[in-house]
């Protein structure tokens, strides 16, 4: 059996002083069991077998965000012949980590000097907190800037399989196949701020994002 825990609290004085979050733990943790060496095992051809399960968190800082008031100084007058100073980012008190969690479970197997092996895993995502375009305040005189408004999740599969066909150990020689596939499904789980303008939705340049619609979505008119 092999177990693993790790775990580490992170910092930084970029975020809001009423999240409570300045610091933040981030851990995770795995187990792995190697069936195939238990006493009870039945597979003689089957020489290596393997289950393995992982969950832990991230977090991610965006260095262009704050949470102070940032503004620029314009420096041509403006049509009152004074300098004036553009808001880029409102104070944002409650500013916070970004936070990715991963969870998997996958199974190792392998015959007798590696002939055959492989491994098949699956894997859960789900992003939290994540920094998208929020909404301005309506009592205010703010235009629309960042914050935590998004959350995202995926889900998926990886397989990978290997195996020899030919060998020629006194030439030097060997003849391998080597097979990948993957799947992924992702889903914007939640978005403060959908952009409602069709074009958005049909520019091929850009990409919507929509609570309940796959991350970087492409739709079209239907035609005739």
């Amino acid at each position: 059996y092999i177990f693993s825990l790790s775990g580490r609290i992170d910092a930084s004085n970029k975020f809001g002083v009423h999240t409570n979050d300045k610091k933040t733990a981030l851990w995770s943790t795995s187990l792995g069991w190697h069936i195939s060496e238990e006493n009870f095992y039945p597979l003689s051809w089957l020489t290596y077998l393997k289950l393995r399960a992982s969950i832990g968190y991230n977090g991610n800082v965006d260095n262009t965000m704050s949470s102070q008031l940032v503004a620029a100084i314009n420096n041509s007058p403006n049509r009152y012949k004074e300098i004036s100073i553009s808001v880029i980012s409102p104070q944002n008190d409650w500013l916070r980590w970004e936070k990715v969690g991963m969870f998997n479970v996958g199974i190792d197997f392998g015959t007798k000097r590696k002939k055959i092996e492989g491994s098949i895993e699956f894997y859960k995502k789900f992003a939290n907190h994540l920094i998208g375009e929020s909404n301005p305040d309506p009592t205010g005189i703010y235009v629309p800037h960042k914050s935590n408004t998004a959350k995202l999740g995926a889900h998926g599969f990886d397989l990978n399989f290997s195996a020899v066909l030919l060998s020629q150990p006194k030439k030097r020689r060997e003849w391998r196949i080597d097979i990948t596939a993957s799947h992924n499904v992702d889903r914007v789980r939640k978005y403060d701020r959908p952009n409602d303008e069709a074009r958005a939705y049909t520019d091929v340049s850009n990409y919507a994002i929509r609570a309940g619609w796959p991350v970087q979505s492409i739709v079209g008119y239907r035609d005739a």
